[in-house]
């Protein structure tokens, strides 16, 4: 394979755009490049010049990495908070000057809180649908399940988000009331 045909794939974009879907799968920056090294070391070492959908060839080798990783994790019995560093802040900064600054936080907050409530599934599943806009169908044929799967999961992800945006509301209200 020469390293001509990989060049023009390999841009900016769309590693920027494997990165974020790393990102959704781990939750974490160091973890997020890691795999996308690892998804793209192994992409190369194949045949990927005769691949047709590279985004999808990558993406998949991307989440079979994560789940290999998940499972060395189990049986290894290691404590699953070496994935997750508390402390590491993954907040993109708002370019939105006109919104207030102290909203904005609370909207990052609120929303990191609920993104590390999902399963990695639920956050590859949301990425797709929302980040990369793809349709079910679409959605069904990268991850081989059928399209009443990926609709039913659709749908109760946006059931659970609502619900749990609903409880943060009540929450924070409860909060203002009785200070």
């Amino acid at each position: 394979m020469g390293c001509y045909a990989v060049k023009p794939f390999l841009n900016k974009d769309n590693l920027n755009q494997l990165y974020r879907f790393s990102m959704a799968l781990t939750a974490n920056s160091q973890n997020a490049e890691d795999l996308l090294h690892t998804g793209i070391e192994r992409a190369l070492r194949g045949n990927f010049s005769a691949v047709e959908n590279k985004m999808a060839y990558i993406r998949t080798i991307i989440r079979n990495a994560w789940y290999d990783e998940l499972r060395q994790k189990r049986t290894h019995n290691e404590v699953s908070s070496d994935f997750i560093d508390e402390d590491e802040e993954n907040v993109e900064p708002t370019s939105l000057i006109e919104l207030d600054p102290n909203n904005v936080m609370i909207q990052q907050i609120q929303l990191q809180r609920t993104w590390e409530l999902l399963t990695d599934q639920q956050r590859e599943l949301l990425y797709l649908w929302c980040i990369l806009g793809m349709t079910a169908a679409e959605i069904a044929i990268e991850l081989k399940l059928p399209r009443g799967t990926v609709l039913s999961k659709i749908h109760r992800l946006k059931s659970a988000l609502y619900i749990h945006q609903k409880k943060q509301a009540q929450s924070v209200l409860n909060e203002v009331k009785y200070d």
